[in-house]
C-alpha cells in the first residue's frame, strides 16, 4: 500500500499514519513511500518499528536503510518532473494508496493522487481529515479513509480494482 501525503502533517493527520501504517501491516501489506519528510518519513518509521516491509521510491538514489529504487543516479539534479514521474511510480507500486494531507490544488499530495485517480493506477483513499484538498479529492471519488471506522472499511467500499488494458510491449 502506498502511504502519502504533507511535509508538515497535522497532529491528528500523525496519528492517523500511525494508526493506518499498523492496520496496513496486520492486514499482510507492505509500505510504497517516496520517503519525503513529514508523512513519508513518518510512514516508513512505523513500518520499520513494526518490521512492516518497505519499499521507497526516490527521485534520485540517496542512503536510506529501506530498499529503494530511482530512475536517476546519485549525482542527478532532481527537478519538478523527477518528483512527477516519482509520484506516478509510487501510485502504480500499489494495490492501494493513501493520500494524508493534500492541499487543495497545490502540491504533490494533490497533483500525484488527482494524476493516479485520473489514470486509474490504484484505488486510492484519501484521509478524511477536514480540510479542503481532501474533501475536493473525496467529491470526485477518491473514497475517504477515517481511522475510527478502520482501513478494512475504508476498503471494502472501493469495489473492485480497475485495470487499465496494456499493450504488448513486443508489438
Amino acid at each position: 500500500m502506498a502511504v502519502v501525503g504533507s511535509r508538515t502533517p497535522t497532529d491528528d493527520a500523525a496519528k492517523a499514519v500511525t494508526t493506518c501504517v499498523r492496520e496496513i501491516g496486520a492486514m499482510g501489506f507492505g509500505i510504497v513511500s517516496g520517503g519525503a519528510r513529514g508523512i513519508d518519513r513518518l510512514a516508513l518509521e512505523v513500518a520499520q518499528k513494526h518490521q512492516i516491509p518497505m519499499l521507497v521510491l526516490l527521485p534520485a538514489i540517496s542512503s536510506t536503510s529501506a530498499p529503494s529504487l530511482s530512475m536517476n543516479h546519485s549525482g542527478a539534479k532532481c527537478q519538478s518532473a523527477s518528483f512527477m514521474e516519482r509520484n506516478v511510480l509510487i501510485y502504480a507500486a500499489a494495490e492501494y494508496a493513501i493520500a494524508f494531507g493534500p492541499r487543495f490544488k497545490e502540491g504533490g499530495t494533490w497533483h500525484g493522487a488527482l494524476e493516479a485517480h485520473r489514470r486509474r493506477l490504484t484505488k486510492i483513499l484519501v484521509y478524511s481529515e477536514d480540510n479542503l484538498g481532501a474533501r475536493a479529492l473525496i467529491s470526485i471519488g477518491i473514497g475517504p479513509y477515517d481511522p475510527a471506522e478502520g482501513l478494512a472499511s475504508a476498503l471494502a467500499h472501493r469495489g473492485p480494482q480497475h485495470h487499465l488494458p496494456m499493450a504488448e510491449p513486443w508489438g
